[in-house]
Parts: C-alpha cells; structure tokens; sequence
C-alpha cells in the first residue's frame, strides 16, 4: 500500500490517515462506487474503522498538536490505488448463465512439456497466460494455480530483458485471469506454437436459456421501443396526451418512457414536441411520416412558381412536357437526406429543405436540354459524389463536437467543395448559375 501523505492523531487517541490526490477525480456515480471500494479494502488491511469510510466523511483538521507525519511530496493519482485494488483485491465475477464442462487437461502431453520447458524472452507472456488458462479450465483453485505458477517463474521462465518479466507480473496474471469470467481455456492454435506438439481439448458449455418477458419482474430498453413502435402505428403513427397517460398505456414508469423517447429520438426515430403548463401535453409522431409530409408540402410550394424551378420533383423528366434528359442523373434528393439517419441525433428541419434545394441546383440541374450530354453527364455524377462525401464529413464532424447549428454548418461545408470543384476542372461559366450565384454574389449573371 503507497505510504500516506498525513497521519492525524484523534482526541480518543485513533489515527486517521490521508493519501492525497494529485487531481481532483469527478464523483461521478461509477467512481463513487469504486472509491469506496477501494476505502473499504484499504480500512480493512490496515485493521482500521470500516465505519469511518465514504465518499462524505469530512477528516479533522490538521495542526501543529495532531499532526504526527506529514510528506508532502507523497501526492498519487487516482489510478494509483485503482492498480492496488486490482492487484491485493481483485474482483471476481460472478457469471451464472455459462456453465463449463471441467476436465483436468494439465497431464496433456503438450501442457507438460509447455510447463517444463525453457520460457525465453518473447514467448514467457504468452506461456504464462497459457499455463494460467489451463490450470483455470482444469479446475484448480487460486491457491493452487498461485502456487505452481510461482515455482514454474524461479525455475523456468526468463526474468531480465529489455523488459523485466517479476513475480509480481505473473501474480497479477494469475489475479486477472481468474476474475474474469470470459477467460475459460487456453487457445488450441497458442499451445501448439509454442510447444510444437499437437493439442485440441473439448470444450462444452451449457447456456441457461432467458427468461421470457413474462417471467421476468423488469423489462429491456429495446422492449419498451418496440411496443411504443407498434402502438404509434396502431395510433395512425401520431400519439397525444400526458407523459404518465402514454406510460400506462404502454405499462412502464414514466422515468423509462422519458429515457425511451430521448434514446429514439437521438435515433431519429420519432420526433417528440411537448407543451408545459396546466392543459400541456405531449405530442409523438414516427419520422418518417413527418419526413415525407414535409418534403412533399416544399415540393408542392416549389411547383407553385414554375419562373424559378425550371426542373419538375420527379428527376429525369423535363417540365413543360419535354423530351425525356439524355443524363441518368446519380442518386437522388432523397438519397441524400437519407444520409442524415446515420446523425443518430435531431437535426434541425430547415437542413433536408436546403439539402433538397442543393440536389435541384448543383446536379437535377444538368438535365437542361441545353447542356452538353456528355459533359453534363460527367459533371452530375462528379457533383454528386462531391455532395456525398462532403455531407458524410459533416456528420461525422457532428457525431465527435456535438456541432449546434448544423444547417449553417453544412452549408458553409457545401460552400467550399463547390468551390474547390471549380478551381480542379470545372469552368465556372459551364456550372448552373445558381452556383455561380452562391460563390461569387458580386458576379451576377457572369
């Protein structure tokens, strides 16, 4: 145990003992849990309170008459005594669903020779893990296994190197590798490389098959999501009233309904509006009708004014009754709003609209007759590609910072890789003028 930074003397003649850290640590709910842990395994080693520990106690004040050792330069980190506890206290799991069919594989000829045998620098990792797993599957207790990997270290296993391998290496293996419940057998492909010898064991696992939704007392997250899903359909995909009326309906406290339409609408599953006061209620409805209301309600605002949209919602056909466009344009408007679903996260309305806009203007746009067939061709699907992969970069962006005005943002993003589509090829005269427009205002009509 690291030596304390300050002992205090009590008035009944007791001792408090003080590590501090070199950093404040946040007492997030987890780390509250393993501090007192680690207090109460410290309190019991050194034979001390056990009800003098927690997160809340407040220690007497130092002075000059209490304060019987002071090293202020023993200051730790807190992964410090996380290292300690995992070493002197491991935990050891529990796990009762995987059952394994035990049988003494340490008389295998190839575990012999594997337990007797020189371990060199390079492979004395890899055999102590591997003997550690073999023991483990055949059944011996920690004691045990402790015991004969210690005797295995001092006779056949190589200490210096260019790393150091200690004791208190194989000790902490021994530790780790029975507190873990998915370490079970050594690898069949790990012992015969390095013994050289043949080796396979039998393994068969026995799984306690899940209780059904009846059976049990709780409910999974996934189990409230769907049968909200199923009730939104049965409701029309729209669902209205005060948080505890839907809760009942769907049978589950209103504290995971809360958590449940915060999870599916960070999905983009739903979308979710609600309305505080005395008569305020909460109002859900599936995204993909809104979605679909919503683009068809701008399309039909769009078609209302045929002087500023030369080119009809439906891709590939000309409006006036023309002749079918030569250009098979890539993807479509949709395919690209499509793409926000992998945000898993809200986003504002206004950015389908303006990826909408963005299609009609930079590639439906090369449908006009008036464009050279195979030149427009080439610019639709480079364009395309262009707005693909710039929009993926922005989601992205978005997933890691947590970006607030995702429309502006996305925008600017567009901005720039038009821009840089310009300046590698693409005369600026021969793209749509509301590109032109957009990067270079003072311009005009040029």
């Amino acid at each position: 145990m690291p030596m304390p930074t300050a002992v205090i003397q009590t008035l009944s003649g007791g001792f408090q003992a003080l590590w501090m850290l070199s950093r404040a640590v946040r007492a997030m709910p987890k780390v509250r849990v393993l501090f007192g842990a680690i207090q109460r395994h410290m309190a019991s080693d050194i034979q001390g309170d056990l009800r003098a520990i927690g997160v809340e106690r407040i220690f007497r004040t130092p002075t000059e008459r209490n304060l019987i050792y002071f090293e202020p330069s023993q200051i730790y980190d807190f992964q410090t005594f996380i290292d300690w506890r995992e070493i002197n206290h491991p935990l050891v799991w529990n796990r009762t669903s995987l059952h394994f069919e035990q049988y003494d594989i340490m008389n295998h000829p190839a575990i012999v020779r594997l337990y007797n045998q020189d371990a060199e620098d390079g492979k004395r990792e890899a055999s102590c893990l591997t003997l550690i797993l073999a023991m483990k599957f055949s059944g011996w207790p920690i004691e045990r296994t402790m015991a004969e990997m210690e005797k295995w270290w001092h006779e056949c296993c190589e200490k210096g190197g260019k790393k150091p391998f200690t004791l208190k290496d194989v000790v902490y293996r021994v530790k780790r590798t029975y507190r873990r419940a998915d370490l079970q057998g050594p690898g069949a492909e790990e012992v015969r490389e390095l013994t050289g010898m043949d080796f396979t064991y039998n393994v068969v696992r026995f799984y306690t098959p899940a209780k059904s939704r009846e059976e049990r007392k709780y409910s999974h997250k996934y189990e409230w999501k769907a049968d909200l899903l199923d009730l939104l359909q049965k409701e029309n995909g729209t669902l209205s009233g005060s948080l505890a009326t839907i809760a009942g309906k769907l049978g589950c406290a209103v504290s995971s309904l809360k958590n449940v339409l915060a999870e599916m609408q960070n999905e983009g599953a739903i979308v979710v509006e609600s309305k505080r006061g005395r008569n305020g209620s909460t109002a859900i409805a599936l995204v993909e009708q809104a979605q679909e209301a919503f683009i068809l309600e701008a399309a039909a605002a769009k078609n209302t004014n045929q002087e500023k949209s030369q080119i009809d919602n439906t891709i590939g056909e000309v409006v006036g009754g023309a002749a079918p466009a030569l250009v098979t344009l890539p993807g479509s408007a949709a395919d690209l709003v499509g793409l926000l679903a992998l945000l898993n996260a809200p986003f504002p309305s206004s950015l389908p609209l303006y990826l909408t806009d963005l299609y009609r203007d930079t590639v439906a746009v090369w449908t006009l007759p008036s464009a050279d067939p195979a030149y427009a061709q080439d610019a639709a699907t480079h364009t395309w590609l262009i707005l693909k992969s710039t929009l993926m970069t922005c989601l992205r962006a978005t997933k890691r910072e947590r970006i607030a005005h995702l429309t502006a943002y996305v925008r600017q993003a567009m901005s720039a890789a038009l821009l840089e589509l310009i300046e590698h090829g693409y005369s600026v005269d021969r793209l749509p003028a509301s590109v032109v427009w957009q990067l270079y205002p003072d311009r005009g009509s040029s």
